[in-house]
């Protein structure tokens, strides 16, 4: 049972596939499979669900700013709104 506090907003599993589709469609799929330092990244976007909701956008600037460079096109198409960043 969860705490009356908590509010589910989405399916996190439903999420790691929209990012696995952003992936196919970025034509990054290969470097997902092969580096491990990419792997781990898009684990860190996906963790973003975790933070709370006022530490998102923070959460987001720093992984924009350790991005591999493979991903930038990816962080800024997973949050438009930081895209000057």
């Amino acid at each position: 049972m969860l705490r009356q506090d908590i509010h589910i907003q989405g399916c996190f599993y439903h999420l790691t596939q929209s990012t696995w589709r952003r992936l196919q469609a970025d034509g990054l799929q290969a470097a997902y499979k092969e580096d491990d330092e990419i792997r781990t990244f898009v684990g860190m976007l996906d963790g973003l669900a975790f933070l709370p909701v006022d530490r998102v956008t923070e959460g987001m600037t720093v992984l924009r700013e350790e991005a591999p460079e493979e991903l930038t096109i990816l962080t800024i198409r997973m949050c438009p709104g930081l895209s000057d960043v």
